[in-house]
Formats: structure tokens, C-alpha cells, sequence
């Protein structure tokens, strides 16, 4: 379809998906934050004062697969995350715009 074609909205999603694709970092995926015992003697961990970590989680095939964040790259990987999530968001959108017209054709 051309640019002219579309509304405006549609034209400033599409700008906005090109922008986020083509030039931001994105992962799919969900952070959780975990709870662990490191093990060594007279550690806080061992009176009940377990460590936090984070752990990045995402299906592939219908598996759950795990992988640990370093504390230095916890913001990195979550801002990658809430740009794949606003991706979607914006797919969404333009979506809805071609259920409409896919749905005017057929009445």
C-alpha cells in the first residue's frame, strides 16, 4: 500500500515501527528476579538473607529457556525488553487498521 493510501495515524505507526526497528535494540523475552544461596561460610545468605539475581526467560519451541543477567547489564536488557514490547504494541495497532478494512471488504 502506498504512503498516501494510508491515515494518518497508520503512517505515524509505521514511522515509529521503522525508527524502533531499524535503530533500537529489542529481545523478546520476561525478567524475573531471583533468590539464591551462594554457599559460602558466614555468608548473609546463610542466616536467610538469600542473593537477588536476575534471569531472563523466553520459549523457543515450547521450551522455557533460562539465562543469568549480570548486574551491569540488568538496565541494558531491560530497556531491550520494553523495547520489544512497545514493537508489538505498534504492530497491534497497524493490525487493527487492516482488520477494519479487510472487515468493511467483506460487508
Amino acid at each position: 500500500m502506498r504512503r498516501s493510501q494510508m491515515v494518518p495515524a497508520e503512517r505515524g505507526w509505521r514511522a515509529q515501527l521503522s525508527k524502533a526497528v531499524h535503530w533500537q535494540e529489542y529481545l523478546r523475552g520476561s525478567i524475573s528476579v531471583r533468590k539464591g544461596v551462594c554457599g559460602k561460610p558466614g555468608c548473609k545468605c546463610g542466616r536467610g538473607e538469600r542473593h537477588e539475581h536476575l534471569v531472563l526467560q523466553q520459549s523457543d519451541n515450547g521450551k522455557m529457556r533460562q539465562l543469568y543477567i549480570p548486574k551491569e547489564w540488568g538496565g541494558r536488557v531491560r530497556r531491550w525488553v520494553k523495547e520489544y514490547r512497545a514493537i508489538l504494541k505498534l504492530m497491534d495497532k497497524v493490525s487493527v487498521v487492516y482488520w477494519r478494512r479487510l472487515k468493511e471488504r467483506e460487508e
